[in-house]
């Protein structure tokens, strides 16, 4: 009964029915119409994504394929510099393997030079003289070790230069190995697409800082490497040209003060073998005077000798006359020149001793002249067989090593013999 009364309560109007009907067609209408604009716009949504999506994907992948072709190029170009940097730093280290060398060398020399100072000090007497020889073979000595430090001092420059090649080297790779890992990173997502494999959504992987380094940086820092590479070739050039330099002026100076040395030597030997010949035959001369003032002594004491009959011929007559008796014993004239005559030999003698005595110390003085001079003779001889066997006899040629061939594992050295005058 309530029920009824209640549904007869809500009962509406056909007016209400007819418009509660439009109200669902206009509220249907109206749905479908939205839900149709809806559905227009998402298709349209849908067809600029994706030709959006595919235009944003085919510049990444533009970039991607300049990018490649740029770091590509970069690495090329320090790959050459690398390339380049090892190849001067093998030129260098060839260089000072043969500085290293030539340094060991100028030791030859060096033992040649202070040998025939040492041989030289073995001369004797008037001999032992600063001269010409000993000066020249000081200032070769002085050369030599002039070389010796400028050598040093060449080498200390190229290890060091080495170390910086290598520095340059050590940045070059790590540069090189960098791009090698970005290209092949790079090559891998240029090679990605939809369909591939090995794609998977990686949340949040958009917010990673990629803050490394910028185009401009980036581009900075490998040119930075590659140019501090250039400069390192460039000195390591000029220190190998300065090697180069050093070596060919040590040969040419060595081997000039060698031959100036020589020169002093043979000079010298000329010289002494001058004097020599010049003692010799004032010698010979001195001996021709000894023999000479021999015979003129035993020619004096003959005569002295000779003497001796005739004063006693004239002692005895007056001795015998002497006997005569009284008035007899007569100052004659036979008495008066036998006695003059007595005085006359004993004046003859004296004068005759004087001249004996005065030839005897001639003899003496010619005696020491002749050992004098057979002793400097001896000392002239001495310093001779020091000068042209002892000295000349080791400088005869000059070994110099210029260039050696370290592309093996064991070397082989080359030397220049230069003609010693």
């Amino acid at each position: 009964m309530a029920e009824s009364e209640n549904k007869a309560s809500v009962q509406h109007t056909p007016a209400e029915w007819t418009s509660s009907n439009q109200d669902q067609y206009a509220n249907a209408d109206k749905a479908r119409y939205h839900s149709e604009k809806v559905r227009n716009q998402a298709l349209l949504l849908i067809s600029d994504t994706r030709c959006q999506t595919s235009r944003d994907q085919d510049n990444v992948n533009f970039r991607l394929k300049e990018r490649l072709r740029l770091v590509t190029s970069w690495r090329s170009d320090l790959q050459q510099e690398l390339n380049s940097n090892k190849k001067e730093t093998a030129c260098l280290e060839e260089k000072m393997r043969q500085l290293e060398h030539a340094m060991k060398e100028t030791e030859r020399p060096m033992r040649t030079a202070q040998d025939c100072l040492k041989n030289r000090e073995n001369r004797q007497g008037i001999d032992l003289v600063k001269d010409e020889v000993e000066h020249s073979l000081d200032r070769e000595v002085e050369n030599i070790r002039n070389y010796q430090e400028r050598m040093r001092e060449n080498l200390d420059l190229a290890n060091s230069q080495l170390d910086q090649n290598l520095r340059r080297q050590v940045q070059l790779q790590e540069d090189l190995d960098n791009k090698d890992l970005a290209l092949d990173i790079d090559k891998i997502c240029f090679e990605l697409r939809n369909n591939s494999k090995n794609i998977a959504l990686q949340a949040g992987v958009e917010n990673i800082d990629a803050s490394g380094s910028e185009p401009e940086s980036w581009r900075r820092f490998s040119s930075k490497n590659r140019e501090e590479s250039q400069s390192a070739r460039a000195a390591s050039a000029q220190v190998r040209s300065d090697i180069e330099n050093l070596l060919n002026t040590a040969s040419s100076e060595l081997v000039s003060h060698w031959n100036h040395s020589n020169q002093a030597f043979k000079a010298r030997v000329e010289e002494c073998e001058e004097a020599q010949n010049q003692l010799k035959t004032k010698l010979s001369m001195i001996q021709k005077e000894l023999k000479d003032q021999n015979i003129y002594i035993d020619k004096i004491k003959a005569a002295i000798r000779a003497k001796g009959p005739p004063l006693k011929v004239s002692q005895t007559r007056i001795e015998k006359r002497s006997h005569r008796p009284e008035n007899e014993n007569c100052n004659d004239s036979p008495h008066i020149k036998m006695v003059e005559e007595v005085g006359t030999i004993h004046n003859t003698i004296e004068q005759l001793n004087a001249k004996l005595a005065q030839a005897q110390e001639s003899k003496g003085e010619l005696l020491a002249i002749e050992r004098n001079l057979q002793n400097d003779i001896s000392v002239k001889t001495n310093s001779l067989r020091i000068d042209k066997q002892k000295c000349l006899g080791i400088r005869s040629s000059f070994p110099y090593h210029m260039r050696a061939d370290i592309a093996s594992k064991n070397p082989v050295f080359y030397y220049t013999y230069y003609n010693i005058v």
